[in-house]
């Protein structure tokens, strides 16, 4: 074995072949041939910073008698050419500095006192870890790969480097871990499975592996959605999106929170409850729930609320707390929809309920939409009323209503409840008042 107080520097026009220990502040192996090179360590290194800076070919390999113990370990700006694979699980690496290779990293580390701190920029066309105490990077470390694995299951994975440029990461599962990944670029989930996820991707994440949290599953970024078979299974969803989120494979979702987007749309196959506000300036679709409910600060604002084509709502939905709708268009249930709306609320599309529809605190209802509905009952004084399409309600139970009333019904219609207005005009295919 060597033993030195300072520091180490070893090069060589061809392999370096590291078959004693090595122990030094600093040791730095560099390859300056133009030849066949590369480094193998088959014996323990000891060092403050482990220096691969410039390997021309061949890469750096461990063999089962190599192992790695250094507070760093980096290329520092330099390349190495070829893969570098220390998969020795008896590694104890405290971080990773700047690293560039040419073909794969793949890097196991010991359960160590801390996860291993990815603290540079680490590029390679493929990067694996295997790190028993997980992973964590700084807002500014960098990962640049086409492919991220974490092999080791059960252990955190904190990736918060806003400049990562990750283009999939291969199926992870953590039960009892964290997980956050940050991404500049486009990003695919392959599968994720851990205690809570937090996913934001600047230009965009697909799920196209199952992604699965204990408990909150939250997601961000210009866009999402899912293929394959990407869904989510969650007890609580959460977001904030520039763009849409379009989630309409088979989700398992108990609770959406406070979730931004232009468009979103849900296809949920649990009874699911709206705890936070939930706002697109474009379509809110939910489909396939069997009730949709509103608990706490659970509103909706959205330009339309929408169910999924093919996919109604199998339940009840209802939303009583103070929401802001413009428009219903193409939302369908086979139960009520019992909606409190803050805006004047038109009718677009075809809308079609197995069961009522209530409407309080509305300004007005209009459109030239379909209602299809059992009853149509309006708490509260509207502004007027005017359903010029070819509308299907059975009943008409109370409006009041400061302006005109005009419905036109293509079915028999019950006037059965008190109605309000300057004047009232029911177009149907037979009247009962």
């Amino acid at each position: 074995p060597v033993s030195l107080a300072g520091s180490l520097e070893i090069d060589a026009n061809g392999i370096i072949d590291i078959a004693a220990g090595l122990t030094a502040k600093g040791i730095a192996l560099l390859d300056v041939g133009t030849g066949a090179g590369g480094a193998v360590i088959g014996a323990p290194i000891t060092a403050g910073t482990l220096l691969a800076a410039t390997i021309s070919s061949g890469g750096l390999s461990e063999t089962t008698a190599g192992t790695i113990a250094a507070d760093t370990f980096t290329s520092d700006g330099g390349t190495i050419g070829g893969n570098v694979i220390l998969s020795n699980t008896s590694n104890s690496l405290i971080s990773i500095g700047d690293l560039t290779a040419t073909g794969t990293i793949d890097i196991a580390n010991a359960a160590i006192a801390s996860p291993l701190a990815l603290d540079g920029t680490i590029s390679a066309p493929s990067i694996t870890f295997n790190a028993g105490s997980g992973l964590s990077q700084p807002q500014s470390g960098v990962l640049s790969t086409t492919l991220l694995t974490d092999a080791h299951s059960g252990t955190g994975l904190f990736l918060n480097g806003t400049a990562n440029t990750i283009g999939t990461l291969a199926a992870f599962t953590a039960p009892a871990g964290q997980v956050t990944i940050t991404n500049a670029n486009a990003l695919t989930i392959e599968g994720l499975d851990a205690k809570n996820i937090r996913l934001d991707a600047g230009s965009g994440l697909t799920l196209h592996g199952g992604v699965t949290a204990v408990g909150t599953l939250s997601i961000g970024g210009s866009a999402v959605t899912e293929t394959g078979s990407g869904a989510i299974d969650a007890p609580t969803l959460t977001g904030s999106m520039s763009g849409d989120a379009v989630l309409t494979n088979a989700n398992s979702v108990d609770t959406l929170g406070a979730f931004t987007a232009t468009d979103l749309s849900l296809n949920d196959t649990k009874a699911l409850t709206l705890t936070g506000l939930v706002a697109t300036s474009g379509t809110l679709a939910f489909g396939s729930t069997p009730t949709l409910t509103e608990t706490g600060t659970g509103t909706i604002d959205a330009g339309t609320l929408a169910s999924l084509p093919g996919h109604a709502l199998t339940g009840n939905a209802i939303l009583t707390n103070a929401n802001s709708i413009d428009a219903l268009a193409g939302f369908t249930a086979s139960g009520t929809l019992d909606l409190a709306d803050t805006r004047a609320l038109a009718i677009a599309g075809t809308d079609s309920l197995g069961g009522d529809l209530t409407l309080a605190d509305s300004l007005s209802l209009s459109g030239t939409g379909a209602l299809d509905a059992q009853t149509l009952d309006i708490a509260g004084t509207i502004s007027g009323l005017s359903l010029t399409g070819g509308n299907q309600v059975l009943t008409v139970q109370t409006i009041t209503s400061t302006g005109s009333i005009y419905l036109n019904d293509a079915s028999t219609l019950d006037v059965a409840g008190p109605v309000t207005a300057p004047s009232a005009t029911f177009v149907a295919n037979g009247l009962t008042i």
